[in-house]
């Protein structure tokens, strides 16, 4: 049986799983990434929890890791399943690796949890541009502008269906708004497709 001055003391000492967690965000948030991530195998191989593995995940897909940062969001939905966080990292990070199919199933599982979610939404409709399906990436890029008015980044890539359609005058159109919220890309396209 611990004495209670045993007791007092174990509330007062950090467990080292969670000193390694802490030095592992602290990490990331300074943009030290690979700090981060020995930071966080130090915290997972103690004590596995979601927020190290989601976190080992990001520094991993800052260093463009994507097939690291994919198996890390994996492990971190297998504890985890029903957070919308994970699965936005993972859709992302599937995206970045161009895996457009599994991109796609998991912005579904992600608007599923959020269909307001203009994030998700914009991502999905440029998974869907990539893939050449006009339609369907119209109708996430409008309702991600219907949810968020200030998304120069829908506003964008729906030029840029717009384009795919010959529709020139809608994709300047949205060009020039994203433009003028800021978005460098669309300035390019504007100087590109300008006549």
């Amino acid at each position: 049986m611990r004495s209670m001055l045993q007791k007092i003391k174990d509330l007062f000492v950090t467990p080292p799983y969670q000193k390694w967690f802490k030095n592992g965000h602290e990490n990331l948030s300074n943009r030290n990434y690979q700090a981060a991530i020995k930071a966080f195998d130090l915290s997972i191989s103690i004590h596995p929890i979601y927020e190290a593995y989601n976190n080992r995940a990001a520094a991993h897909f800052y260093l463009k890791n994507y097939q690291k940062a994919i198996q890390d969001y994996n492990a971190a939905i297998s504890l985890e399943p029903d957070t919308l966080e994970a699965y936005l990292g993972l859709a992302v990070a599937h995206t970045k690796s161009k895996n457009y199919p599994e991109a796609l199933k998991t912005y579904n599982q992600v608007i599923i949890f959020n269909s307001y979610h203009p994030i998700a939404l914009t991502n999905r409709g440029y998974v869907y541009l990539q893939l050449e399906n006009y339609t369907q990436a119209l109708k996430d890029f409008n309702r991600a502008i219907d949810l968020d008015p200030y998304n120069a980044i829908a506003y964008s890539n729906r030029g840029n269906v717009y384009y795919q359609l010959k529709q020139i005058d809608k994709a300047r159109r949205d060009w020039r708004k994203a433009s003028n919220m800021g978005f460098g890309e669309a300035d390019a396209l504007l100087l590109k497709y300008s006549s």
